[in-house]
């Protein structure tokens, strides 16, 4: 946490903004499903022109102040990412630079580019992410939660349950997927180290006439690393489809039970739309998370 934190302290002015921002517009997301109720359940059946306009115009407002916060979150926040992610690379080149020659005989200058380039731009990536994310989840998935099973409960736990056994499901596959993603970094650089050295020895290479020879050997590297892409676009694919399948078969569950908890006097119509609505506010960060 030490070496974390003295990543941010340089930039903690735009990391308490990241936070403060994050708070607030995950905030007023979680109030949106209850103001649309509200709006149904009260305003609606009483015919007030007057009420509906002034509850439309707050609405509105709360949307565009949200649009204002997430939009000055999301770029000071990738801002400081690749702030960060400026440091670390020039203090990763400076560590590099003071490495022994052995160091040098035994490592492949591609994977070390890759170390420098690929590695430390997701991290860049992270850095911003992590603070967003964790304050995101918690209040969105927190309230949501709650206003869930304010609103019915018997129909919460059943949705939740299949959230969790989608989310399991997901984490597992994700592992895979790390490890295939690691997989096609390292293809990568050996491509980057292969390509290096054929064009830093390409008067030797055609004084000998082994044009040949180079081209298979760089050939036979971008095969593994196209074998290695495509599994990783498997993974993608999969993960992607399946999200859309159980995002609609969700909204079929809660659309089915719901309209029998109506029939049975058990809900309204206002409950099942805030419902649906906080239920996507819920599983919106495991969907970024994936």
């Amino acid at each position: 946490m030490k070496r974390l934190w003295a990543c941010y302290a340089p930039y903690y002015h735009t990391l308490l903004f990241v936070i403060i921002g994050s708070v607030l517009s995950a905030g007023m997301e979680i109030s949106f499903p209850m103001i649309v109720r509200y709006i149904l359940e009260t305003v609606l059946p009483a015919g007030n022109m007057t009420q509906l306009l002034y509850m439309a115009v707050i609405l509105f407002s709360l949307y565009v102040a949200c649009l204002c916060i997430s939009f000055g979150v999301s770029y000071w926040g990738r801002s400081m990412g690749t702030h960060i992610e400026h440091d670390l690379r020039c203090r990763l080149f400076a560590h590099i630079e003071t490495m022994s020659f052995s160091f040098f005989d035994n490592a492949k200058t591609g994977q070390l580019l890759s170390r420098i380039i690929s590695d430390i731009s997701e991290i860049g990536d992270l850095v911003f992410q992590m603070p967003n994310l964790i304050m995101v989840c918690l209040i969105t998935m927190g309230g949501s939660a709650f206003f869930l099973f304010y609103i019915n409960w018997q129909l919460a736990i059943f949705v939740l349950l299949l959230i969790a056994i989608k989310t399991g499901g997901t984490i597992l596959l994700n592992r895979r997927m790390k490890s295939a993603f690691r997989k096609a970094r390292e293809k990568m650089g050996m491509v980057s180290s292969q390509t290096m050295e054929s064009l830093n020895a390409i008067r030797l290479v055609q004084s000998f006439g082994n044009e040949a020879l180079e081209l298979k050997k760089f050939v036979t590297a971008s095969h593994a690393l196209q074998q290695a892409q495509q599994r990783t676009f498997l993974f993608e694919s999969y993960l992607t489809s399946s999200i859309i399948f159980f995002s609609n078969l969700t909204n079929l569950v809660i659309i089915a039970a719901g309209s029998f908890f109506i029939m049975l006097g058990m809900m309204k119509l206002g409950d099942l739309v805030a419902f649906l609505m906080y239920l996507m506010v819920f599983i919106r960060p495991i969907n970024y998370a994936y």
